[in-house]
């Protein structure tokens, strides 16, 4: 982990006594300079998995990253908007640079398997295509993004 990182995962770990943020399992944790982070955000690397956040990001009030075990990769100049949910499952989440999120959004890349009416979907399995978000992008409020989206 290189210096910077870990001087910006200390300026985060003051933040959160300070503002609430929640960084869990952080060596997987990659957060540029230059990125502001807002109170009660969640961020986390739980099963495994990594998440990457470039420079000048914004990541507001309530927004949850959870990798599930895959990859959550953010680009530079983007802006992540009240309580918006982008999960890691699988093959994971890549955005690009530019890209805005509007508030309540939810970005998941698997969905579960139901071809058997017999068994029940919790025993089914799931696939993961993953999502790639491109860059200059607008996601409007309350949108789902769900797996397989380029």
């Amino acid at each position: 982990m290189g210096i910077i990182t870990k001087l910006n995962l200390l300026k985060l770990r003051l933040q959160s006594q300070l503002k609430l943020i929640h960084i869990k399992k952080n060596k997987n944790i990659n957060i540029a300079r230059d990125t502001t982070i807002y109170e009660n955000v969640q961020i986390e690397t739980n099963y495994g998995g990594s998440i990457t956040i470039g420079s000048n990001n914004e990541i507001l009030y309530g927004a949850c990253l959870m990798t599930y075990g895959g990859k959550i990769d953010i680009g530079n100049n983007c802006s992540i908007n009240p309580y918006t949910i982008i999960y890691g499952h699988g093959k994971g989440v890549k955005i690009g640079n530019n890209v805005l999120i509007a508030g309540h959004t939810m970005i998941i890349p698997s969905n579960h398997i139901y071809t058997s009416l017999h068994n029940p979907i919790n025993q089914q399995g799931s696939t993961s295509k993953g999502i790639i978000i491109e860059d200059d992008v607008w996601l409007g409020s309350g949108v789902k993004v769900l797996d397989g989206v380029t």
